[in-house]
């Protein structure tokens, strides 16, 4: 199944010194202007990121104006879709009742834009009109496409098992048997749905900002937010992880996988060594920019222990392109020591050999204690 992605990380995170990461959380609640010139932005942005963007940080005051932008039936990756999926996070009633009838009516068939707007809500209001759907629609709304066809329950199963923080089931992928789970779920847990909002966790205005900005899956924000916070925002990224697929490690560009690497990089060891874990299999690209955003000395020998961890690539047989991979995992590897480390020996260029490994190896050995890193950590 296609997952879906979400808004979405910025490849500079994990370059961001903390001087500059600290003067832009400063900046969280005023840097875009005051609410009339926001309310102009809106009014003229073809960008959807950035409706959200703005809504998450100016919340109500900004309401007015998602009102002309937002218009029903319209994907989130519209500016307009957008807007009616922050009105509805925002508690705008007209909102909710516009995707409740994208969800429930007959006048769209294709139900996956409206359970991405209402997943994307993630409010006890919306979860309510996604379980209510999943529990009485008896695919009735199932699509039949020649010889396949499309339950949407299927996708209001994944959005459940993502936005809610200790749904009854964790696996995303959705068995006609979860249909008892969740009413038994359901009928427990109806008067008091909870959702992901760690930012009432904090008095600070910034880093709320910032928190509110991450629970609108601004990836981000996340750095952002550990960067200054540090070991005060903890229980803040301890419940942002539980913001995504609760089967999947996370990716880095995505709010649940930045929360467990600013975990790991503020000393949460078993955070750190599920990264470790992860750069041994073929999912390594996300994991070293994991540990580049860390930026430690621990990360840097973490990756140069693991440089000659090639086994996934065999487990499942000896693939015809095998030396091929091997140079790109190589070559990721000391692509990435070479960007985390100043005065590093390994210069970056298109293809390293081996003779460059042994020579980065030899180095590190012998320049661990003095050496420069380009990320500065306490």
């Amino acid at each position: 199944m296609q997952r879906r992605p979400w808004w979405n990380v910025l490849a500079w995170v994990a370059l961001l010194s903390a001087v500059r990461i600290n003067l832009l959380a400063q900046k969280c609640v005023t840097e875009l202007g005051d609410v009339a010139t926001v309310s102009a932005q809106l009014a003229t942005t073809r960008q959807p990121a950035v409706v959200l963007d703005m809504a998450a940080r100016f919340g109500d005051l900004v309401v007015p104006a998602l009102r002309k932008l937002s218009r029903p039936e319209r994907p989130i990756e519209s500016p307009e879709g957008a807007a009616q999926a922050a009105l509805a996070k925002l508690g705008d009633k007209a909102a909710l009742e516009e995707l409740r009838e994208e969800l429930e009516g007959t006048r769209i068939r294709e139900k996956r834009q409206a359970i991405w707007k209402l997943g994307f809500a993630a409010t006890p209001e919306t979860a309510s009109i996604l379980i209510s759907f999943l529990l009485s629609d008896n695919c009735k709304h199932c699509l039949h496409l020649g010889d396949t066809g499309e339950d949407p329950r299927v996708f209001v199963h994944e959005m459940l098992t993502r936005m809610l923080p200790n749904p009854p089931i964790e696996r995303s992928t959705f068995s006609y048997n979860d249909l008892a789970v969740w009413q038994a779920w359901w009928l427990s847990n109806k008067e008091h749905v909870a959702v992901v909002e760690p930012h009432h966790k904090l008095s600070d205005p910034n880093l709320r900002c910032l928190a509110i900005r991450a629970e609108w899956h601004r990836v981000e924000a996340v750095a952002l937010l550990a960067e200054t916070g540090g070991a005060s925002v903890i229980p803040v990224l301890q419940d942002l992880v539980r913001l995504g697929y609760k089967d999947e490690l996370g990716n880095f560009s995505t709010v649940r996988g930045a929360a467990r690497t600013a975990l790991a990089m503020l000393g949460d060891r078993s955070e750190f060594a599920a990264i470790v874990q992860q750069l041994r299999s073929s999912d390594y690209v996300d994991a070293l920019l994991k540990l580049r955003y860390i930026g430690t000395k621990q990360a840097v020998e973490a990756i140069t222990t693991n440089i000659g961890e090639t086994a996934y690539i065999t487990r499942n047989g000896k693939p015809s392109d095998y030396e091929g991979q091997v140079r790109r995992h190589r070559n990721e590897f000391l692509t990435v020591l070479a960007q985390m480390v100043k005065d590093s020996p390994l210069k970056e260029k298109d293809s390293y050999s081996d003779q460059d490994v042994e020579l980065w190896k030899v180095w590190w050995t012998k320049n661990r204690e003095g050496a420069e890193l380009a990320v500065a950590r306490p």
